[in-house]
């Protein structure tokens, strides 16, 4: 982690288009702006870890609902099935 210090009305700049400024400070409070292109997300920390939180459940939510969809699916269906299918699908095509 870099630490720095900085006044009112000083700035950082990460990378080449986002520039944070320190605008006001009130006892343990900072204010700050910051300056960047629209297409840069920009969320306070508690947010984010919110936001991810309720993604990566969304996500496991999904992965174990496809799991129990392969597994009906794949218990209705088994290897011997589709070999006897195939083969009785050969013996036609020959007789033809």
């Amino acid at each position: 982690m870099l630490v720095l210090t900085r006044r009112e009305g000083e700035s950082v700049v990460i990378g080449d288009q986002v520039e944070v400024t320190i605008l006001e400070m009130r006892g343990t409070q900072v204010r700050i702006g910051i300056t960047a292109p629209r297409d840069v997300t920009i969320l306070r920390k508690e947010l984010y870890t919110t936001i991810l939180a309720a993604n990566q459940q969304a996500v496991s939510t999904k992965q174990e609902g496809l799991d129990k969809l392969i597994s009906a699916i794949t218990a209705g269906n088994t290897s011997d099935r589709g070999a006897v299918g195939l083969k009785n699908q050969e013996s036609e095509e020959k007789k033809s």
